[in-house]
């Protein structure tokens, strides 16, 4: 938790520096289609300015239709790279903070860039590897007619990224693994140390609840003091009452601002912290010569590491 404190305020600060930026390059590549789109409805119009909506939609025909669908590819590009840049710059740093003790605004920045090619390789591959497993879930629960079949398999699928996604990134940037090495080993390693992987799940957690919680408690204690309480028991219109309505979007703004990249920093910093002293000492073994071996481990056979109990003790 000390590390998660004395890094995290930075590496949030970091994400909301780097989110804000991201919000006006978004905006830019957004709007640059769109421009093109009203450029040619705006052609059609001068061209032929006594037609009627329809017929306009008409003469545009199939090309339309094709616009649309390359925009919205063009969509699901930029943000697996914008959600890259994001996460690359998230783990980069809290690696950095959790086995160097250093940590600075700017590596958010960084190592966002640094790492946006891994980290969109690794999404894609998420996306190939989930694929398969909603469509065996899909087709589970229509073939059995069964709510609880679905329930039950789309647990699984959630249990299935969790693993594959846990470990994936740290690997990455840490170890230098390559994208499918990466989500494979993270998959091992949770599987195999399942007991341990769900202890570390929980303590990143924890933080980011805790947080949640007294905002809860702030906006509740801010909402009721404007009257906001009194006007959702009485059932008044919303709008009657101002001073909650500027609450209400000032409480909204600083969670996306704010309290969303600290949770996601501290869970972070906390999660590559237990994997430094949890998971790597087993992944790596330590030789006699008191060097570790670059080599991972992933047949975890029980003589790899004669102190293994000792490691995994939390």
């Amino acid at each position: 938790m000390n590390v998660a404190m004395k890094h995290g305020f930075k590496i949030s600060l970091g994400m909301i520096l780097q989110s804000m930026m991201l919000g006006v390059l978004i905006l830019i590549l957004l709007g640059i289609p769109i421009l093109i789109l009203g450029s040619i409805i705006g052609t059609e119009v001068v061209m032929n300015p006594n037609q009627d909506p329809y017929s306009m939609l008409d003469s545009l025909g199939s090309s339309f239709g094709i616009f649309f669908f390359l925009f919205f590819i063009y969509y699901l590009i930029l943000v697996v790279f914008v959600n890259s840049i994001i996460y690359g710059g998230l783990f980069g740093a809290s690696s950095k903070a959790v086995f160097e003790d250093q940590s600075s605004i700017g590596d958010v920045f960084t190592y966002g860039f640094k790492y946006i090619f891994k980290f969109a390789g690794l999404f894609l591959a998420l996306i190939i590897l989930d694929i398969p497993v909603y469509l065996i879930t899909i087709i589970l629960t229509a073939l059995t007619q069964n709510e609880f079949v679905g329930i039950i398999g789309f647990l699984l699928f959630f249990l299935f990224n969790i693993s594959a996604t846990m470990y994936s990134p740290i690997l990455l940037v840490k170890e230098d693994f390559g994208i499918w090495k990466s989500l494979f080993t993270s998959i091992k390693i949770f599987f195999t140390k399942f007991g341990h992987s769900l202890l570390i799940l929980l303590i990143c957690l924890i933080a980011p609840v805790v947080i949640l919680l007294v905002y809860g408690l702030i906006s509740v204690i801010l909402i009721s003091a404007t009257g906001g309480l009194a006007t959702l028991y009485t059932g008044e219109f919303m709008l009657d009452n101002p001073a909650s309505i500027i609450a209400i979007i000032i409480l909204y703004i600083s969670f996306y601002l704010f309290i969303l990249p600290l949770c996601y920093s501290i869970a972070t910093i906390l999660l590559t912290h237990r994997y430094k002293l949890k998971i790597r000492p087993y992944l790596f073994p330590t030789q006699p010569s008191g060097e570790n071996n670059e080599t991972p481990a992933f047949t975890f056979v029980e003589e790899k590491n004669p102190d293994k109990n000792e490691d995994f003790k939390f």
